[in-house]
């Protein structure tokens, strides 16, 4: 079973995942069926990256941690 702390860099992965879909312009619906989230998970973190000035590029170079926070 996964603990905690190993959980947190396979999320970072898919929060990359989402902000590279979706500065690929794919829609909300196409990146949730894709990366396995619910929609309103994928519209959180677009809503929290938007709101936090981090654009897809610098996604690429955050930690886990630092796309969590």
């Amino acid at each position: 079973m996964r603990g905690k702390v190993q959980g947190v860099p396979m999320e970072g992965e898919r929060i990359r995942e989402i902000l590279r879909l979706w500065g690929l312009g794919q829609s909300q619906r196409t990146i949730s069926a894709s990366v396995g989230a619910a929609r309103s998970t994928v519209q959180d973190y677009i809503r929290r990256a938007k709101t936090a000035g981090v654009r897809v590029e610098e996604a690429r170079e955050l930690s886990a941690e630092e796309l969590l926070t």
